[in-house]
């Protein structure tokens, strides 16, 4: 496979937490749906407070993650064999830039839900794709939910699933599905 960069979810792709997030969404009055979606259609004042609920959920993830198992190793082979990295994640870029140097992770390269509609929307892997300097086709989007699936089939990229005992019915979205982060080796040396 002639993959030239990797953009990685960053929430249960990357790191892992027992920070869980249906109390959150409980909190911000979102029954069924994407919960960015349901904040975006209330009053400016309701967001506000919203958005400050999200806040607190990602300082909660802050405290409590650390890297998913092999990310580190990984990391040394796409470094050796050239491929860029990225992340793009439905969190504030602020939330990723905190977890990135608490755990010293070695990605620069970072699309918040500012910077660009947010995942399922296919911006933020062509907002990184232009960052990174590498076509479209050139990249591959992993991730642990359904929206990073959907984001990648959205901008027509090659999408993993780093599939768990809460993602595996989605297995038969992406294009690969891997149990582990190391497994993405296998693929890219295909």
């Amino acid at each position: 496979m002639n993959i030239e960069a990797v953009a990685f979810d960053l929430d249960g792709t990357i790191t892992q937490t027992r920070v869980q997030f249906a109390p959150y969404k409980k909190r911000i009055g979102c029954k069924n749906g994407d919960v960015l979606e349901y904040i975006k259609k209330q009053d400016l004042d309701q967001q506000q407070g919203l958005y400050s609920i999200l806040d607190e959920y990602e300082y909660q993830i802050e405290k409590d993650c650390i890297l998913n198992d092999g990310f580190l190793d990984l990391m040394d082979f796409l470094n050796d064999t050239g491929i860029k990295t990225g992340i793009i994640t439905r969190a504030t870029r602020h939330h990723a830039r905190q977890v990135i140097q608490k755990l010293g992770i070695p990605i620069t390269h970072v699309i918040g839900r500012e910077d660009t509609d947010p995942k399922p929307s296919g911006k933020p892997l062509i907002h990184l794709s232009s960052l990174l300097k590498k076509p479209l086709h050139k990249l591959i989007c992993v991730g642990d939910f359904l929206w990073d699936i959907l984001a990648g089939k959205n901008a027509h990229v090659t999408t993993v699933l780093l599939a768990t005992d809460a993602t595996w019915k989605y297995i038969y979205l992406p294009d690969y599905v891997i149990y582990h982060l190391s497994s993405l080796k296998d693929i890219l040396e295909q």
